[in-house]
């Protein structure tokens, strides 16, 4: 993987932000079991998207769309920020 972060404060941020989203994923799908509601990991949801538009984290369409989103987020990170393996 190509490293994009050279300054040490800076990287351990976003070490901490990947580790505090980890812990909020754990925390979400915690609460997925606990209320049997799976809203809880819809993306927008978590984003709190919800808040500036409120129907868009309710519905099972917006839930798919939702993943959608993450998807190309994920494609965009990792065509941009890692290299073929040899």
């Amino acid at each position: 993987m190509r490293k994009i972060i050279n300054n040490r404060l800076v990287q351990t941020f976003a070490y901490s932000i990947l580790t505090l989203g980890a812990i909020h994923s754990v925390v979400l799908m915690t609460a997925v079991f606990k209320y049997q509601d799976i809203e809880f990991v819809n993306l927008f949801y978590i984003l709190d998207l919800n808040l500036i538009f409120p129907d868009l984290g309710r519905g099972s369409l917006n839930f798919i769309i939702s993943y959608g989103f993450f998807i190309l987020i994920f494609l965009f990170v990792y065509l941009l920020f890692t290299k073929p393996g040899k």
